[in-house]
C-alpha cells in the first residue's frame, strides 16, 4: 500500500524541498512496505546536501524491515505479520 519507490519520489522530494530553513529533519518510513534502492540512494545524497547545508537529516523506521542484498543502499522490504 505504501512505498517509497521511484515513481513517488519526485513528490517526496518536493515536500522536503519545502520545509523552509530547516535545522533538522526527521523522515520515518516505518509505514513503508517498501523502499527501493532508488528511493534508498536519493535519500542518502540529500543527507549529504542537508548535512553540507549544516542540517542533520534522519531517516528512521527502517529497522523492520529485510534488506533485498547486502549493498547498504539496497531495497527494503517490511516482512508480513503473521
Amino acid at each position: 500500500r505504501k512505498s517509497a519507490v521511484f515513481a513517488n519520489w519526485i513528490a517526496l522530494k518536493k515536500k522536503l524541498d519545502r520545509i523552509e530553513e530547516p535545522t533538522s529533519i526527521t523522515l520515518d518510513l516505518s509505514e513503508c512496505k517498501l523502499v527501493d534502492h532508488t528511493v534508498m540512494e536519493n535519500l542518502h545524497h540529500m543527507q549529504e546536501d542537508f548535512q553540507h547545508d549544516g542540517v542533520k537529516f534522519e531517516v528512521v523506521g527502517l529497522e523492520g524491515h529485510k534488506s533485498l542484498s547486502a549493498h547498504p543502499l539496497a531495497a527494503r522490504k517490511k516482512p508480513r505479520k503473521p
